[in-house]
């Protein structure tokens, strides 16, 4: 991965957009939408593959797949964030 779009990746602003989408067990439509929206343009050397409620994020032939969930265990907890100086 290029380091600029690790250090993209990595981006606060990311982060906090997807800890503040409700993605509890049933409520994962909203968080896939933003992933398939966002993702092509965070990773644009990736290609996304959808295909009902998955994803495949991949880039050239995968030797290995990490396979994990976007749901989250209820309740819903919105993000807080403090800077500390």
């Amino acid at each position: 991965m290029a380091p600029s779009t690790m250090t993209t990746m990595l981006d606060l602003n990311f982060f906090r957009e997807i800890l503040s989408i409700d993605s509890t067990s049933g409520r994962e439509a909203e968080l896939m939408a933003w992933l398939q929206r966002v993702m092509p343009g965070e990773l644009p050397e990736c290609h996304l593959q959808v295909d009902k409620d998955f994803i495949l994020l991949s880039r050239g032939t995968p030797r290995i797949v990490f396979c994990t969930h976007i749901d989250t265990v209820p309740p819903f907890i919105p993000p807080t964030f403090h800077r500390e100086d």
